[in-house]
């Protein structure tokens, strides 16, 4: 089993090809607390070289998009589906072993060790992919997957379905599309979720299931992040926290998170303006 974790270097420059020191630690905590298994860093180029080797007939696809982190969020894909294990961000930080996590997972025992949420599934019994549940509920949906953290077993079917909608959504941007809902829905999280609900409908009861955020993702994005994790640790036997680096996101991604992190108030200066202006008006 292989601990994957993706850095591209995000500068003009080239002088952020290494993986930055704030990071490092979260880096390092997945090889301190899971010594039993294989860890791989991959970079820009060797994502770049993986994906023109293994899968070339979608090659044109990935050198073709605008933005790197679209690259990251496929190549993700691609690596789990060819070599299968974990995938965890770069700023996501792990708290304790993984290894009873995926004992479960991969036995499909019963859950004493984690709270997962099986659902459908058309895999055969030894195939497992299990995606993070967001703590950002959003758009009033009961459940938001997020692709910062996945376990997956090698060749899992749902995979192909991603790879199918990577290519159809490529060219299929919709025209009020900010450069974040671009990224969210082409590549990222919205477009993982909306592919699971609608794979949960129509097929048989296997191996997909959720990563409860309670355990795996307890930090959202309007939650300030703590600077020590070793309380996290212990309360709720939490795994890992996501750090929120943030580090692909730009001015919109700023504006939609303060719209999201601030819809009461906003909502109640729009009213508040609203009965000032008709005040003024029937004076």
């Amino acid at each position: 089993m292989i601990i994957h974790q993706i850095w591209h270097d995000f500068s003009s420059d080239g002088s952020g090809k290494d993986v930055p020191k704030k990071y490092k630690k979260y880096v390092n905590s997945w090889i301190k607390h899971n010594p039993g298994l294989e860890y791989k860093l991959w970079d820009k180029e060797s994502t770049r070289v993986f994906i023109k080797k293994k899968f070339p007939w979608f090659y044109k696809y990935y050198v073709s998009y605008p933005y790197d982190i679209q690259r990251i969020d496929v190549a993700r894909c691609f690596i789990l589906y060819e070599y299968g294990g974990v995938y965890a961000d770069i700023d996501f930080e792990c708290l304790r072993s993984f290894e009873p996590v995926i004992k479960e997972i991969s036995d499909k025992g019963s859950s004493t060790v984690i709270n997962t949420h099986p659902v459908k599934s058309e895999s055969k019994s030894c195939d497992y992919l299990y995606f993070v549940e967001s703590p950002n509920n959003y758009l009033g949906k009961d459940v938001i997957l997020s692709n910062a953290l996945i376990v997956s077993s090698r060749k899992h079917p749902f995979w192909r379905k991603i790879f199918t909608r990577f290519i159809q959504k490529q060219d299929n941007s919709a025209w009020f599309n900010t450069r974040h809902t671009y990224i969210m829905t082409s590549t990222g999280p919205s477009l993982i979720s909306s592919i699971f609900e609608e794979y949960i409908d129509h097929v048989r009861r296997g191996s997909l299931g959720i990563l409860p955020h309670e355990q795996f993702n307890p930090i959202g994005i309007c939650d300030k992040c703590p600077s020590s994790s070793g309380g996290l640790a212990l309360k709720g036997k939490r795994y890992s926290i996501h750090r929120n680096g943030g580090t692909w996101e730009s001015f919109d991604s700023t504006v939609i998170k303060f719209i999201y992190c601030n819809q009461l108030v906003i909502f109640v200066t729009l009213i508040l303006i609203i009965l000032v202006i008709l005040y003024l008006r029937r004076k």
